[in-house]
């Protein structure tokens, strides 16, 4: 029992204060009792921690970098594209008398009685190309106006190429053509295309080949004789053209 030291009354041993009085109650030693202190617990939700800012930064500086990237590539394609390829032949004036000996030489090959084979000079093309495939001469625009067609020949493959003009700019487009040989005749297939200096995807040459179809519809007469070619040999600036025995001669 704990008796109170205030008013005497005597408590149970194990309380802190005194039932009638409510006076702290003294241990034995002159101790008063211990008081517990009373512990107070937050249970409100805790707040999901804020994503880190660095995290937000480097996702923003990555994203800036893809757009700058990107904005050169499309750049650096366009300086490609408005770039004169270094094999392009200079203009030259047309002389109608060597282009229509060309053309006299070329058909009586393709209508002998036997093989014939014709060297052919890039510069003889050229020409003739020159003569026979004149551009439109209406009023200038944005929109790409024809200058002239040419080819360019290497060893084992020749360039079909066509200037355009946009605002008196020249822009060049050129075909790769390599010669393919079977039992009945020698064709050139499409290999290869660039606009400038920038090739052009392999997909998308049947749409780049476009253009080039009003320059082969001018010449229609012309590229029937070599739709009847056996061979075709390219070395440079020179072709090298074999047709076979003609049994029946015809005029194109």
């Amino acid at each position: 029992m704990s008796k109170c030291t205030s008013c005497g009354f005597e408590n149970d041993s194990t309380r802190v204060f005194c039932q009638n009085c409510g006076e702290r109650l003294e241990r034995e030693g002159g101790d008063k009792a211990p008081v517990q202190p009373h512990r107070y617990t937050d249970h409100s939700a805790t707040p999901a921690p804020a994503k880190s800012g660095l995290l937000l930064l480097i996702g923003a500086l990555f994203k800036d970098l893809f757009r700058l990237a990107l904005l050169a590539a499309m750049a650096a394609a366009l300086v490609q594209m408005i770039r004169i390829p270094d094999d392009v032949p200079p203009v030259i004036v047309a002389r109608a008398p060597s282009a229509s000996i060309l053309a006299a030489d070329i058909q009586t090959a393709v209508e002998s009685p036997f093989p014939r084979s014709l060297d052919i000079s890039q510069g003889a093309v050229n020409n003739f190309l020159a003569s026979r495939v004149v551009g439109d001469e209406g009023s200038q625009t944005w929109r790409a106006k024809f200058a002239r067609a040419y080819v360019v020949i290497h060893t084992g493959e020749m360039s079909l190429g066509i200037e355009q003009t946009i605002k008196n700019y020249p822009l060049y487009l050129q075909l790769r053509l390599e010669p393919r040989s079977s039992a009945e005749k020698a064709t050139l297939e499409m290999v290869g295309g660039s606009i400038g200096r920038l090739p052009v995807p392999h997909f998308l040459l049947p749409y780049f080949a476009k253009p080039f179809e009003p320059v082969l519809a001018s010449l229609a007469g012309q590229t029937r004789w070599f739709e009847k070619a056996e061979k075709f040999t390219f070395t440079p600036e020179v072709a090298t053209v074999l047709w076979p025995a003609n049994s029946s001669p015809e005029t194109p």
